[in-house]
């Protein structure tokens, strides 16, 4: 089993954006920066941690703990009832956008082109995946491979 802590605030993956090539004019479609940009920074924090003697996966895997620790909004650090909940690490649930499974697809992305996994599509099973507010934003994920 191989256990992830990563500093990172979590962000889903949105699809392209549209925009205009400004030499003609067309309609042409792209990844913002910002996004390209959060899954290097993915990638770099998995590969930071993991081991040195590591082989990539290529059984199947099951995520068996995922957590997206969200940051708390503005007014929610304004009530001292919430914000003393979140000090004293009460589980508040996120439940507005972005959706769990967009914010799955760059952490999968990172997770291959990290070398930990073979192909994203190895993952068979999930059995807790949470998104909840947290004072301090991250990803935390345990995963294990199925030995066949």
């Amino acid at each position: 089993m191989i256990k992830l802590k990563l500093d990172i605030c979590p962000q889903a993956k949105q699809s392209v954006e549209k925009g205009k090539n400004k030499k003609t004019g067309k309609d042409v479609f792209f990844t913002p920066v910002k996004k390209k940009e959060y899954e290097k920074d993915l990638i770099k924090l998995i590969t930071l941690q993991k081991p040195k003697d590591f082989k990539t996966m290529t059984n199947p895997v099951i995520v068996e703990r995922l957590r997206f620790y969200m940051p708390p909004t503005k007014v929610m650090l304004k009530s001292k009832k919430i914000k003393g909940q979140l000090d004293l690490g009460f589980q508040i649930f996120h439940k507005v956008k972005p959706d769990i499974d967009n914010m799955l697809k760059p952490l999968y992305d990172a997770l291959t082109k990290s070398g930990l996994i073979k192909d994203d599509n190895l993952i068979a099973w999930y059995c807790d995946v949470r998104k909840i507010y947290r004072l301090k934003p991250g990803i935390e994920i345990d995963l294990k491979e199925i030995e066949e």
